[in-house]
């Protein structure tokens, strides 16, 4: 049940990290953002229903809402497949993907490896990568990278909280 909370938490703040990934319309250049918002763990094998993880890792779902330097007011959405998890150092790792979507509805997509500290408390830290991999509207064919650093907090064992900033590079 420990282990469980722990994948649980950082399953949450990896996909905080995804949130942080919004982009400026039609430039290039620093890509900055702030986000908060909820992760819910799924569950193990919750991918075999969905197609989306492995058996042997946890689907976690996050939602949140920020602000970016490229898109403004922004809804945050991300799904992460936990598929490594360190019981020694009380690590975890998940890969997935989050979309970003402005106030004027264009999207941003991006694929995300978020590594979330100290599984198992009621808290930690978590840092993510995140790799544009295109958008629509004024991020159709978009590209760049950034990392996100930021916290979760313990709600349940299937919910936490998060908040975050990302840095970044991105070129529409």
């Amino acid at each position: 049940m420990k282990r469980t909370l722990a994948i649980t938490t950082v399953l949450f703040l990896f996909s905080a990290l995804f949130f942080v990934c919004v982009c400026p319309a039609g430039d290039e250049g620093s890509l900055k953002g702030s986000w908060s918002g909820e992760m819910y763990v799924m569950g193990p094998g919750a991918g075999l229903d969905t197609g989306l993880c492995p058996v042997d890792t946890l689907l976690v779902i996050s939602i949140g809402k920020g602000v970016s330097s490229h898109s403004g007011a922004s809804d945050y959405f991300g799904a992460l497949c936990w598929h490594q998890i360190d019981v020694t150092t009380t690590t975890m790792e998940g890969r997935g993907f989050a979309i970003l979507t402005g106030a004027n509805g264009d999207k941003l997509f991006t694929n995300a490896i978020l590594t979330s500290y100290g599984i198992g408390g009621p808290s930690g830290p978590w840092e993510e990568i995140e790799i544009i991999t295109g958008g629509t509207g004024k991020f159709e064919g978009a590209t760049g990278e950034g990392t996100a650093k930021g916290t979760w907090t313990l709600i349940n064992p299937a919910m936490f909280s998060w908040t975050g900033k990302t840095n970044g590079l991105i070129g529409y």
